[in-house]
């Protein structure tokens, strides 16, 4: 591509720019769905051993009768 002005300069930086930021908010984006993720994993992770702490208190009260 051949820039015959200071103008087209400047246009092709800015463009260049935004291209860079657009990449970067997607790469944000992809890391808040990444996070996401790993917190919902580790709320299911946490809610099963909340159930099976649940369950051997049970097993521990049937024991003593």
């Amino acid at each position: 591509q051949k820039i015959n002005s200071w103008y087209e300069w400047k246009i092709y930086q800015g463009d260049r720019h935004l291209k860079n930021i657009l990449e970067l908010k997607n790469s944000l984006k992809e890391l808040q769905n990444i996070f996401k993720s790993f917190s919902n994993r580790l709320d299911q992770a946490e809610e099963g051993i909340s159930e099976l702490e649940g369950r051997s208190f049970e097993i521990i009260q049937w024991g003593k009768i």
